[in-house]
């Protein structure tokens, strides 16, 4: 099995590498003590299976380093100015995720570029004007294109912020059959157990309000 090692307060860009030389003096301290095997150090000693990643990658530490800037401002040149800086930039939301899981630090899910929820949508508005646009245009309301940076496809939720067009796009999503007289109501109970319950509403939470409308 292969081993991650973390470090959380390198500033430094390259800062697994900068992580390895402390931990194998580490490593070797609790060896001499016998507080761990001498078989341990050597095994720590070695490249495949023994991984340092940069925890820099989610701005874990405070001030990473001039190329960290330099990746983000890549995607702003390919997004806005179609130049190929040469990264693969399809892989920034799956390694800010392996980053995050390494070091046990969360991502906000607001965070520009990797956030889990920067392509999620609950209010009525940009719901509405994305359910307009994202078949013919989607980025007459997206910067870029949510594959650009490895994410899913834009979605909508569900809250007491929410209109007609998340309901309707939910109520499809669900296969629910429902008159359109009564979709104001259920709009209405789905504010209520929203505001109820202080956060989106899950399917399974959404098909229990639905299910006195249901045809």
């Amino acid at each position: 099995m292969k081993l991650t090692l973390n470090r959380l307060k390198d500033s430094a860009f390259w800062s697994g590498g900068g992580f390895s030389l402390p931990k194998f003096d580490i490593e070797r301290m609790r060896a001499a003590s016998g507080r761990a095997e001498q078989g341990f150090l050597e095994y720590v000693r070695l490249r495949d299976s023994v991984s340092f990643p940069l925890s820099m990658i989610d701005k874990i530490t405070p001030r990473p380093e001039e190329g960290v800037r330099n990746m983000l401002e890549s995607l702003g040149l390919e997004a806005m100015y179609g130049v190929d800086t040469g990264l693969d930039m399809t892989k920034f939301k799956s390694l800010a995720d392996f980053v995050a899981e390494c070091t046990r630090i969360p991502l906000s899910p607001t965070k520009p570029i990797v956030g889990d929820k920067i392509f999620q949508w609950e209010t009525g508005l940009p719901s509405s004007l994305w359910t307009n646009c994202k078949d013919t245009d989607p980025l007459i309301m997206l910067p870029y294109r949510w594959e650009m940076t490895g994410h899913r496809m834009p979605e909508l939720l569900l809250s007491k912020k929410s209109g007609k067009d998340n309901l309707k796009v939910w109520i499809e999503k669900c296969g629910l059959d429902i008159p359109e007289e009564k979709f104001g109501d259920l709009l209405t109970a789905v504010k209520e157990d929203s505001l109820a319950k202080h956060k989106t509403l899950t399917a399974e939470e959404f098909l229990a309000v639905a299910k006195p409308f249901t045809a």
